[in-house]
């Protein structure tokens, strides 16, 4: 039997209750999607059971979807298990236990549903790591180019005579526009997909992860939400357009789609749904829908003290007539760009949640206890709980941008990407492939904004996900 370690803490029960059969799963759907969210759920059942380790049902819980029945490993000390790959199965796990149908990705696995033991696991990973180095030159200026479109469109609005400016369009714009000229090597603006890339990836995506859509995704109250969406799975002929379109516009991309026929093996039509879904689901939906809202939530509502504080170290450091250029050299004298995105990524992971399965039997530590857990159990840990571990992070609750500021040792107790934050990638394991990617488009993005902008306020009816833009103070 494994162990994820060896002290002599007690061996318990896992605690908790799946409640009466279908009844006790619809019961935590409604908790977690619409009376309490994401962190008050977890959140009150730690404080009910006394334990960071217990039964609970993932969503979504319907009969016409598989068992949701697992165990929540929410501390420092269990949720690290879900990492090792040599203990934990990740096959078919990407989104708990409910798997999109492969229609949705042309008929293929991605590498998102693969365990480190699929013989194509290394495969396709290799091929993310080649996409993102033989693009990296590239990454910057587009990304710098689209940045400056959308928030050029941004101050047009407001200048108009509109009081604020919805920057959710205009961010899912950027994204699309900096991924696709770096890595398809077409601007799809003189294509036939147009300004639409965002609308049919957002359509594919939101039909084909319906079921495990945040609480309150669609206008509908919250029993019609679920009856419509998580009801039973979406059908692919829904987006069937959608996608196709998308497909199209990937086969532009003839370098990487060369590379994954000759270096790869991929015969060319996987090579296509392969690199649609990396760019499409795994880069652009998690900077358009997380990364990039979220860190201009978090530093708009952190107010003008803090910007003028941010803005002077990126201005010292970097050439504000060239951040692009100047940005790789200037990065050690930036301690608190570095950190006020680790802050964020702590708070707000782009990565919200990783499972497993134990390949054996296993004995598994919280703080406190130790606890049996059995072969093919699965086991889920909510990453925005995890980096709020109260034993590892002071006022963990507190968005403090200057956290890391001298005390590196802490990065390691920040998981967003399925690893720890002082790891790198490999094929080997199931870390994201663009982890170290994200975070330097992260950091790129406030050196933009603070090369732009002195100051920026944003609109008191901003969410994390939906922020307006109301003034800014320009350089």
């Amino acid at each position: 039997m494994a162990s994820s370690g060896s002290s002599n803490l007690p061996t318990k029960e896992v605690p908790g209750s799946y409640g009466l059969p279908v009844l006790g799963a619809q019961k935590d759907n409604l908790d977690f999607l619409h009376l309490q969210g994401e962190v008050e759920f977890f959140k009150s059942r730690v404080a009910k059971y006394n334990s960071t380790v217990f039964k609970v049902n993932f969503i979504p819980g319907n009969p016409a979807f598989p068992d949701p029945r697992g165990i929540a490993l929410l501390d420092q000390s269990s949720f690290p298990v879900l990492l090792d790959s040599s203990k934990v199965d990740k096959t078919n796990v990407f989104t708990g236990s409910y798997k999109a149908s492969d229609d949705f990705t042309g008929g293929y696995r991605v590498l998102s549903y693969l365990d480190t033991t699929d013989p194509k696991h290394a495969t396709l990973k290799n091929f993310a790591f080649e996409v993102l180095k033989r693009n990296g030159r590239k990454f910057l200026p587009e990304f710098q180019s689209a940045f400056h479109a959308a928030f050029d469109a941004a101050e047009s609005e407001l200048s108009s005579g509109k009081n604020k400016a919805d920057m959710a369009p205009l961010l899912n714009q950027l994204a699309f526009q900096f991924l696709a000229k770096s890595i398809v090597n077409v601007d799809p603006l003189t294509t036939k997909l147009a300004d639409q890339g965002p609308t049919h990836l957002l359509r594919w995506i939101g039909i084909q992860f319906a079921p495990v859509a945040p609480g309150n995704s669609t206008p509908l109250p919250g029993f019609a939400e679920d009856v419509v969406i998580r009801t039973a799975p979406l059908p692919f002929l829904l987006v069937k357009a959608d996608y196709d379109k998308l497909c199209e516009f990937f086969q532009l991309a003839t370098e990487m789609l060369d590379m994954g026929e000759k270096e790869f093996g991929l015969s060319r039509e996987e090579a296509v749904h392969q690199l649609l879904f990396l760019v499409g689901m795994n880069s652009w939906f998690g900077f358009s829908a997380r990364v990039l809202p979220n860190l201009l939530y978090r530093v708009g509502t952190l107010g003008a003290e803090f910007q003028k504080r941010l803005g002077d170290e990126i201005r010292a450091a970097i050439d504000v007539s060239d951040p692009a250029g100047s940005f790789y050299g200037a990065l050690e004298k930036m301690p608190l760009l570095k950190s006020t995105v680790l802050e964020v990524f702590r708070f707000d992971p782009p990565v919200l949640y990783q499972y497993g399965r134990p390949r054996e039997d296993m004995v598994v530590e919280s703080h406190d206890a130790k606890f049996v857990i059995k072969k093919g159990q699965l086991l889920g840990g909510s990453q925005a709980l995890v980096c709020r571990d109260p034993k590892v992070f002071e006022e963990p609750d507190q968005l403090i941008p200057d956290r890391f500021v001298g005390k590196e040792e802490l990065q390691a107790n920040v998981f967003w990407s399925n690893g720890r934050n002082t790891k790198s990638p490999t094929a080997d394991d199931k870390q994201c492939a663009g982890k170290n990617f994200v975070e330097t488009i992260a950091r790129f993005y406030l050196v933009q904004l603070f090369a732009r902008y002195k100051t920026f306020e944003l609109s008191e009816d901003s969410t994390l996900n939906t922020p307006f833009l109301k003034s800014f103070a320009r350089n």
